[in-house]
């Protein structure tokens, strides 16, 4: 008969011939939000109206200049040098003190699971949409945690929360949402639950693989976060950006570039031509065609940059004045003078300022003034951005947190923590010169720090 097993926290069991698992006493996990069915007879949560919301964001991404590589931008300075492990331990003053080292098995669950490409897909799924779908896998006897990955954030769908304790215990995924069929519920897997004794939990559960549910929180959303930066497209500030560069491209592909308004009275033709009038239309388009080509070729052309033109007048007796034959009236270029660069400038700094980056960090927003920033305030901006990232890089490593929890490494190793290597930036005179030497950052370089 095998044993029951119960957890040091005695809050779970699991019943091996029943196979059943059983929360032991009070409940204390946080009260679930429940929200109430508005008659929606899908067993999923629809995200957005259509169901198709983060692919219709990456689209709209797709298409704009700043968005894009600004989300990647931010992914990229959460990653930064990666991450390292260590223990947190704090001196007789009460400071931190982070102390990292090498465990075998730790590098080998991090080669084989390649944890580094789950931090830079789930930070960019954090960034795009503040919501992040890590899969974690158990070995076969589930007593360890062998892998870990992000799921692609669009394809996955929360479960409807469960009517009696509110809570989410499973995401589809499908990468056909945008197809209706009968297979669309068939690939699911359950939630851990990350509030309250989630190891206990899955230790007493008996699937094979979870979803650790991570997402910065936003008011008022249950099942998916809604990324600060949709700001833009909501107050309209995305529309205006987008139609700049439309109607720019609109106007360079279909206006006929005209740089002078030529006036040539009618006169001109009769005085020139004594029989004029009596000539006949071919003949006086010949002489027209003859005489607009001459003056056409005066111009234009690199050979007659320059040179002077010379036309003819005649005075009125009646009224007194002098009129010309010939009026040549230049034009006003809307594109050479740049219409609407102070629009679209004023379109970027928006979008910047919802996006949370100084733009001296990434260049100057388009316009007139394309101008960087001096290096020091890239510097300061920069350090600043990257003090204000804690938070974030938490979301991203709690998931590894619960699998050091789950595999034992945390009771092995007290204070075990992940942390991100994180460049500060600083001048050269404040630098050693044997430091401006190491190209590879690691933890014992005093320019990287662990967030």
């Amino acid at each position: 008969m095998s044993e029951i097993l119960i957890n040091d926290a005695l809050t779970v069991a699991y019943l091996p011939q029943s196979q059943s698992a059983v929360t032991l006493g009070k409940n204390q996990r946080p009260t679930a939000p429940l929200e109430k069915e508005t008659g929606s007879t899908t067993e999923y949560a629809r995200w957005g109206d259509d169901n198709l919301f983060p692919q219709n964001i990456t689209r709209e991404i797709e298409a704009n200049t700043i968005i894009g590589s600004t989300l990647d931008w931010k992914a990229r300075a959460l990653y930064s040098g990666g991450i390292m492990y260590g223990s947190r331990s704090y001196d007789e003053k009460g400071e931190e003190k982070f102390t990292p080292f090498i465990d075998v098995d730790i590098e080998e669950f991090i080669f084989k699971s390649n944890v580094l490409r789950y931090l830079i897909e789930a930070s960019t799924d954090l960034y795009y949409f503040y919501n992040v779908f890590p899969e974690i896998i158990l070995s076969e006897d589930r007593s360890q945690v062998v892998s870990i990955s992000a799921q692609e954030a669009t394809f996955c769908r929360w479960a409807r929360q469960d009517q009696n304790d509110g809570l989410i215990k499973k995401c589809f995924i499908n990468a056909n949402w945008d197809k209706e069929g009968s297979d669309y519920l068939d690939n699911s897997v359950p939630v851990i639950d990350p509030y309250y004794a989630s190891v206990d939990k899955v230790k007493g559960d008996t699937s094979s693989k979870y979803i650790y549910p991570v997402s910065y929180p936003t008011p008022g959303k249950v099942y998916y976060q809604l990324a600060h930066w949709d700001s833009i497209r909501v107050s309209g500030w995305y529309e205006v950006a987008k139609a700049i560069p439309a109607f720019k491209k609109a106007l360079f592909g279909n206006q006929v570039i005209t740089q002078y308004h030529v006036e040539i009275s009618k006169e001109y033709w009769s005085d020139k031509y004594p029989n004029w009038n009596s000539l006949p239309i071919e003949k006086k388009k010949e002489l027209m065609t003859e005489e607009l080509e001459a003056f056409d070729r005066r111009m234009s052309g690199i050979d007659n940059a320059g040179k002077s033109i010379m036309t003819s007048f005649e005075h009125e007796e009646l009224h007194g004045k002098d009129h010309s034959y010939w009026k040549i009236n230049p034009i006003d270029n809307k594109i050479k003078s740049g219409i609407y660069i102070e629009d679209s400038q004023e379109a970027s700094s928006h979008i910047l300022y919802a996006l949370s980056v100084d733009p001296t960090i990434i260049g100057s927003a388009p316009g007139k003034g394309m101008g960087g920033g001096s290096g020091s305030d890239k510097r300061e901006a920069f350090n600043m951005y990257i003090s204000l990232c804690d938070v974030h890089a938490h979301l991203i490593l709690e998931p590894l947190q619960f699998i050091a929890w789950y595999n034992g490494w945390s009771k092995k190793y007290p204070g075990f923590t992940w942390r991100f290597r994180r460049p500060i930036l600083q001048t050269l005179d404040k630098v050693t010169p044997s430091k401006r030497e190491t190209t590879t950052p690691d933890a014992s370089n005093k320019n990287n720090s662990g967030s």
